[in-house]
């Protein structure tokens, strides 16, 4: 009966962290500007894709190992299922100080935009790599959220008590509402990048 009780809770669970898997996913995809974008500009963003695609990857690996966290429980299999959470914790971790990187790799970005000779695009892009930072900084708060997440969801799989459920269900909430802000904060960016790709 207990398994069957973790298993509706984890379940409930992994619908909150589904939702981020596509963080900061905009970086890695950007469409190649063309020729005409300026050298400097061009080697900012590439690098800050780079670590961006990193993020991507750790972002699904610590979602697969949530995933597994579920898998675990199903099979009343206790410690490999801990094993697991720590584990995503671990990528998460990762995940949250290669969003400084990013944010660093992003500062150069901005440095380069005075490279880029139209007023308007030199406008645009500002305006974009300002959304990218907002969206970094709640990226690092959605990761140190799931990491609370993470500390809790162990709790409730090592003992299933009615404190430990009401508390993974409140940490759900919060990362929940940082998924959605930041995902928000990427759809305005894509946008945005899709609008400067054009006057390239």
């Amino acid at each position: 009966m207990q398994v069957s009780n973790i298993q509706k809770r984890i379940l409930l669970i992994l619908s909150g962290i589904v939702v981020a898997g596509i963080l900061i996913y905009a970086l890695a995809i950007l469409p190649t500007l063309s020729a005409v974008a300026p050298k400097g500009f061009m080697d900012a963003r590439q690098a800050a894709a780079l670590t961006s695609k990193q993020i991507v990857d750790l972002t699904n690996l610590t979602n697969e190992k949530i995933k597994g966290v579920n898998v675990s429980s199903l099979g009343g299999e206790k410690e490999q299922a801990l094993s697991l959470v720590r584990d995503a914790r671990a990528t998460n971790t990762q995940a949250y100080q290669k969003a400084f990187e990013l944010s660093q790799n992003l500062q150069r970005l901005a440095e380069a935009l005075n490279e880029i000779k139209s007023a308007d695009a030199q406008r645009l892009a500002y305006d974009s790599v300002a959304t990218e930072l907002s969206l970094v900084t709640e990226f690092i708060g959605y990761t140190q959220s799931l990491n609370n997440f993470l500390d809790d969801l162990g709790a409730l799989v090592a003992s299933d008590t009615i404190k430990n459920q009401e508390t993974v269900r409140a940490r759900l909430q919060e990362v929940n509402s940082r998924a959605a802000q930041v995902n928000t904060l990427n759809d305005t960016f894509n946008a945005k990048m899709k609008e400067l790709d054009k006057m390239f």
